[in-house]
């Protein structure tokens, strides 16, 4: 084969290359643009929050001096019961069922939310009872 011939197929082999790289690029769809995906994630749980303060008396890690503060926490934010007992109940069951909790604890916490909600009297050794129970004391 002539050398000439060659060289012609290869020139012309890198200009068909050149023409369909162009028609690549000069052609190409754009890219659609899409909006950012947001995960709605669920609002963080405040640190002061009822509910962080109930997950935090659940844990038996919590050792008896920050569960006392944990509790102390509870009554000096949220200590007046306002219209549902449900969130109280769920941390008197927690407290009666956690590893570092006293009598005197548990009687101490008892007298400071019955002296700030009498009316709940009932509804609070109810709750005290229910949580014992669970204790299996």
């Amino acid at each position: 084969m002539n050398l000439e011939l060659i060289l012609q197929i290869f020139i012309g082999l890198i200009f068909v290359l050149a023409i369909l790289l162009f028609l690549l690029f000069f052609f190409r769809k754009p890219e659609p643009l899409v909006a950012p995906v947001v995960i709605k994630k669920e609002e963080p749980i405040s640190p002061q929050s009822l509910e962080f303060l109930i997950k935090q008396i659940k844990h038996d890690t919590l050792d008896k001096k920050k569960l006392e503060a944990t509790l102390d926490l509870i009554l000096r934010r949220y200590g007046t019961i306002e219209d549902s007992f449900v969130k109280y109940e769920e941390v008197i069951i927690a407290m009666c069922t956690h590893a570092h909790v006293n009598k005197e604890i548990l009687m101490d916490f008892e007298k400071k939310l019955l002296k700030r909600n009498p009316k709940f009297k009932e509804a609070i050794a109810q709750a005290i009872t229910k949580g014992l129970n669970s204790r299996g004391v």
